[in-house]
């Protein structure tokens, strides 16, 4: 089980506290899987999500949401942005801070919305 709300007290940093932290962090909680993709440690934003969607293609790509996955949301010109979905909704930090909230508000504005396990 997820505490959900240890997650949302989080503050968003583009080095130390992004999307891909806040998402690495959740899904080893409730999966047990360290999704690392190297040092993330002092990366920025953009150079992690960069790296994250081209690991993307090694994950298994589902159909639609199902509880626990990660949603990847990108849109042309744009840094791509990660979440976790869990219990119908999901957990993600943007430069406004963290959010749990339903799949339709998380992925307003993105094109493509992709899920994995």
């Amino acid at each position: 089980m997820l505490e959900v709300d240890r997650y949302l007290a989080r503050r968003f940093h583009h080095i130390r506290q992004n999307c891909w932290h806040m998402t690495r962090d959740a899904w080893l909680e409730l999966t047990g899987e360290d999704i690392a993709i190297g040092d993330t440690e002092q990366q920025t934003y953009a150079a992690l999500s960069a790296r994250y969607c081209a690991g993307a293609a090694e994950r298994k790509r589902l159909e639609g949401p199902a509880d626990p996955c990660l949603v990847l949301m990108r849109s042309p010109g744009a840094v791509p942005h990660v979440g976790v979905y869990y219990l119908a909704r999901v957990l993600q930090m943007t430069a406004r801070g963290a959010s749990y909230v339903g799949l339709e508000a998380a992925t307003a504005g993105f094109r493509d919305v992709e899920f994995y396990r």
